[in-house]
């Protein structure tokens, strides 16, 4: 059994998440809905906040995804992060990386 340590939105408090526990909430849950980042069990895609939470007993709320991806991604999981396109088929960016993309290309002009 694989275990790893993830910290919850309050970075004072820290779990131990297992494969085991991963194992247990995916054997008798359905998946929800994946809005931004999923992790593939099996065939199906299940929304990683809401399985990372089941599996140890918490809110979806209190599991960061950065957090979470690196957890699910050091437990040997495939992880995903959904992109959302526009009517014309192209990729929509959150607003964040839009920002950061753009203060990027400021400061290499300068």
């Amino acid at each position: 059994m694989r275990s790893v340590e993830i910290s919850l939105r309050d970075p004072a408090e820290k779990r131990t998440l297992s494969s085991e526990q991963i194992a247990t909430v995916t054997s008798d849950q359905e998946p929800g809905e994946v809005a931004t980042h999923g992790v593939l069990i099996g065939t199906r895609l299940w929304p990683m906040r809401g399985l990372i939470a089941a599996a140890l007993g918490v809110g979806p709320e209190r599991v960061g995804n950065v957090a979470g991806l690196r957890a699910l991604d050091r437990l040997g999981l495939r992880t995903f992060s959904l992109v959302p396109y526009d009517e014309k088929g192209n990729p929509v960016r959150a607003e964040r990386a839009v920002r950061d993309a753009d203060r990027s290309r400021r400061a290499a002009r300068s």
